[in-house]
């Protein structure tokens, strides 16, 4: 049985069952994130080197980068940075998801969990004073989040237990000169 916690502004964290080949813990919006790079911290343990495939899309439907990594272990802490780069990133304030499965190289719920984050992105990395907000991460076994950000929009996934969609707040935009 899974445990899934959704949280805002912040990360997720997990609970795994026992046989499980990965025990997937949670997952952070990276430092390094905008809307150029979808960067993602995950915490996991894993017996084996698993296979870790990352996605980055928008709102808009577009698939700004994928990546897939055979063989790869997280550092001392069980820290797996993964990082993705759109040749052509969205504008600013587009929403943006970063989704990582880990595990083995056909995924399914009994041995690959998932990972997902949902945020509003900026031109600039946070760790360079870019305001990248996260709206919601997922943690799960492999099926349980999202794999992008218009299937969050929509509702897909069960984000904190539910399928009840995220709401989208439309963005106004306000002249800088009005003289």
């Amino acid at each position: 049985m899974a445990l899934l916690l959704l949280t805002l502004l912040g990360g997720t964290e997990w609970a795994a069952a026992e046989d499980d080949l990965v025990t997937a813990q949670g997952v952070t919006l990276s430092g390094m994130a905008s809307c150029r790079v979808g960067a993602v911290e995950l915490t996991y343990e894993a017996d084996d080197p698993p296979v870790v495939a990352a996605s980055f899309t928008s709102a808009h439907g577009e698939l700004l980068d994928r990546s897939r990594d055979d063989g790869h272990r997280p550092d001392d802490d069980w820290v797996e940075h993964v990082r993705t780069v759109a040749d052509e990133p969205p504008a600013a304030g587009t929403l943006v998801a970063v989704h990582v499965t880990v595990g083995t190289a056909r995924p399914d719920d009994e041995t690959t969990d998932e990972f997902f984050v949902l945020y509003q992105c900026d031109d600039r990395a946070t760790d360079a004073g870019g305001a990248n907000t996260v709206l919601a991460t997922c943690v799960g076994d492999y099926g349980t989040c999202p794999l992008d950000a218009q299937g969050a929009l929509a509702g897909d996934g069960h984000l904190d237990g539910s399928t009840a969609p995220i709401a989208a707040m439309p963005l106004e935009t306000q002249p800088a000169f009005t003289g």
